[in-house]
């Protein structure tokens, strides 16, 4: 691609004007970043971030100088705003409508794009003075008329990447020490960090529309609950919000399923997390995304891998069973092979993938032959299918046959969910024709009492009640 039509893009997606999609533009604009000039991408972040304004001028000093660790304090350049910069603000709030508008969408795309700009001092430091809390409110304050949702998510998603990486590599930093003080700081921004991604969350949530959105926050949330070894607090956040999967991008899908797999495994439920896994591995090969999203999905697989086999691998020095050789027509299927072996190396969890498996390729089968396959005996077989029964990986019910053997029906959640809407219907129909009968018997009952009340009126008052049939057969009431 030429300069200009990478320039071009940039511009395209800055004015908002879209000729194509939004996620076709962001992947010209990824592949040919340095053909994007970074003055021109500095011009739109300047009027929505005065501050980075005092870089251009401290160019050739920051080339000079050592680029900043990540963790450590900022550059003094970039804590305190210039007279010039607070000049650019109360310019910026006198902007009209229209113009506001044009500056969100241009500020949106040059976000992205220096994040995906090759680092160098500058950058670096400019995106460390963007990757905080307050660029994550002031994105949450943007309004979906002015900009594309999906820009706005992937925007998001960039930021809250680089400031959970800042993070860990801090809290990593202050781990290895003894100092109180620093890790009551860093519990404090913990808190701060997940206070403001809880906080967007709930605005995003209650907005139509912004589901891929919801997802980027809440992939957040969890990476930074996991890698921080908060796994209650990771497991009550997919409790706490749905993800309508219908709605969101198949990367931002693939990463949902996967921390929830790691979260639900961690906690026990190992048949969930297979089953979420599986989800995951189906999607990546559907989807088939870009190297990029490759490259950048795989470290995400390295890095949560080796916390994966940390933390469920307790019993891995353990003697393994023979009956492991069932799974490994399961295991050369899938494209997250490493988890499959790990929930192999536990006893109770190899035995709940095993069962994971035969769940999902039959719907009857003797207990016997369920025995043989996870090689346990017949009480903690039926224990272990009534444990992923409660984990809500499939449902199952113990029948016998003719001979008196123990038969093993297993339904999938979603055949479940079809044979429920069908009994559901099934019985509003008979309570629509019993609230019918119900009905005709009750108005049946009134008119015969009505009826009953006529007579007995007649009876009492002959001469009243004939008076009465007078006056409404000659269309008069008793007052003309």
């Amino acid at each position: 691609m030429s300069s200009s039509v990478a320039a071009d893009t940039f511009a395209m997606l800055a004015s908002g004007t879209l000729s194509s999609s939004v996620s076709s533009l962001l992947t010209k604009i990824s592949s040919h970043v340095k053909d994007i000039s970074l003055s021109s991408v500095l011009q739109h972040l300047q009027k929505g971030f005065p501050q980075i304004l005092d870089l251009s001028a401290a160019k050739s000093d920051m080339s000079e100088k050592k680029v900043p660790a990540p963790g450590s304090p900022l550059p003094k350049i970039l804590g305190t705003p210039s007279k010039r910069s607070a000049a650019i603000s109360s310019q910026r709030a006198e902007l009209g409508e229209a113009e506001q508008d044009h500056l969100t969408n241009a500020m949106l795309a040059s976000f992205f794009t220096l994040y995906k700009y090759p680092a160098s001092p500058e950058v670096t430091a400019i995106k460390r003075a963007l990757s905080t809390m307050d660029t994550l409110a002031f994105l949450t304050k943007a309004s979906a008329d002015s900009c594309s949702v999906f820009l706005l998510a992937q925007v998001i998603h960039l930021v809250l990447m680089d400031v959970i990486a800042i993070y860990t590599t801090k809290a990593a930093t202050v781990s290895s020490e003894n100092n109180h003080h620093n890790k009551l700081q860093l519990d404090t921004e913990y808190e701060a960090i997940e206070r403001g991604i809880v906080s967007s969350l709930r605005s995003f949530s209650s907005k139509n529309n912004h589901d891929e959105i919801v997802i980027v926050l809440l992939n957040a949330l969890l990476r930074l609950q996991l890698l921080t070894s908060n796994y209650l607090s990771a497991y009550r956040s997919i409790l706490n919000y749905r993800v309508i999967v219908f709605s969101i991008s198949h990367p931002q899908l693939i990463r949902f399923y996967f921390y929830s797999s790691l979260t639900v495994a961690i906690i026990g439920q190992h048949a969930r997390a297979l089953k979420l896994i599986s989800n995951a591995n189906q999607l990546f090969a559907d989807y088939s995304p870009t190297m990029s999203m490759k490259t950048q999905l795989s470290v995400d697989l390295a890095a949560f891998t080796t916390l994966f086999k940390t933390l469920t691998c307790t019993d891995s020095s353990a003697p393994q069973s023979s009956a492991n050789d069932c799974c490994e027509a399961m295991l050369c299927k899938v494209s997250f092979p490493d988890i499959y072996r790990v929930l192999l190396f536990k006893r109770m969890a190899r035995i709940k993938t095993q069962l994971a498996y035969i769940a999902k390729i039959f719907k009857r089968i003797s207990l016997s032959e369920v025995c043989r396959r996870i090689n346990a005996s017949e009480g903690e077989a039926k224990d272990y299918l009534i444990s992923g029964a409660m984990e809500k990986a499939f449902n199952v019910r113990f029948d016998e046959d003719e001979d008196g053997n123990c038969i093993v029906t297993i339904i999938q959640r979603q055949e479940q969910l079809l044979s429920s809407k069908a009994n559901f219907r099934t019985k509003a129909l008979q309570l629509v024709d019993r609230l019918s009968f119900i009905r005709s018997s009750l108005t049946q009952q009134d008119v015969l009492l009505s009826r009953h009340d006529e007579k007995r009126d007649q009876d009492n008052n002959t001469e009243t009640y004939l008076d009465m049939l007078d006056l409404m057969d000659a269309g008069f009431s008793d007052t003309d």
